[in-house]
């Protein structure tokens, strides 16, 4: 396919291609007609050979003008993809550990005879689905609204709540009254980022404590997340997992900076935004 740097040289030399064979025509092929009406045939001539490759190089410029507009539709595609695979997978997955470990818990109690545990740890089950089906019905009003329409910090607070309820965690939450006018979905990227973090600290950290803290400044706004657990394992390739990659995508959509700190202590996740920054979608 012809690019632009195949077009770029004959654009650069045609002036002088076009000046030198209109005096050549004009000299050599009408020397022996009236120099008004040669100069004006030369001329003819070489504004028609202008006119042809012009034409030609307009209609390149919209061929590699399709194919980009070709390009980015298919790159939103994919982002959109992998924007509903965080979706669900932040609403399913930490419901579906907290509905697995109950019916644990309630086949034990029954194997042991104890009835009336077993009937607690399924009635905590049944709570579990029934806020799963509504999460999940969230998510899918999310996924068809164009912009967050939550308020950021009650929403950090429920899902500290939630998360508390779900993995037995405690988490310290440390959160401003209010922070400073972010775009809607720089206020979702965060709320998933923290999501993203707490699920991780679920599933990896075998910790018993978290803490979800939002600092405001004048020129930034700080997110962490931190727990005290064993940290990142890479020999369990934990490193390659669906997490780091997807808090790392919303990092970047949020306009921030992304950092991650883990040993035996435990693991921190930290995301730095500056304020007044433009932000992507």
């Amino acid at each position: 396919m012809t690019t632009t740097r195949g077009i770029q040289w004959p654009l650069i030399v045609l002036p002088a291609i076009l000046v030198g064979a209109f005096e050549f025509w004009r000299h050599a092929i009408f020397d022996g007609v009236p120099e008004p009406w040669g100069t004006l045939a030369a001329a003819v001539i070489a504004s028609a050979g202008s006119y042809l490759y012009y034409a030609y190089t307009i209609s390149v410029v919209e061929r590699l003008s399709a194919s980009l507009h070709e390009e980015k539709a298919r790159q939103a595609v994919m982002s959109e993809r992998d924007r509903i695979a965080g979706q669900l997978h932040d609403s399913l997955a930490q419901t579906l550990f907290f509905l697995n470990a109950e019916l644990e818990r309630a086949s034990a109690a029954l194997q042991r005879g104890d009835v009336q545990s077993a009937a607690r740890s399924i009635a905590e089950a049944k709570d579990g689905i029934a806020f799963s089906h509504q999460d999940l019905r969230e998510t899918i009003a999310a996924l068809r609204r164009t912009e967050w329409d939550k308020p950021l910090i009650p929403s950090l607070h429920n899902m500290a709540t939630t998360f508390y309820r779900q993995s037995g965690i405690d988490v310290d939450v440390d959160l401003p009254q209010s922070i400073p006018d972010l775009p809607p979905s720089v206020q979702h990227s965060l709320y998933r980022l923290a999501h993203e973090a707490l699920t991780n600290v679920r599933k990896h950290s075998g910790g018993t404590r978290a803490r979800l803290s939002l600092e405001s400044a004048e020129d930034h706004v700080k997110l962490t997340i931190s727990d005290d657990g064993v940290g990142i394992r890479a020999d369990k390739g934990e490193h390659r997992g669906f997490g780091i990659p997807e808090m790392e995508r919303l990092a970047k959509n949020a306009g921030g900076e992304l950092e991650i700190e883990s040993g035996a202590g435990g693991t921190t996740v930290r995301l730095v935004l500056p304020v007044g920054k433009e932000h992507t979608a």
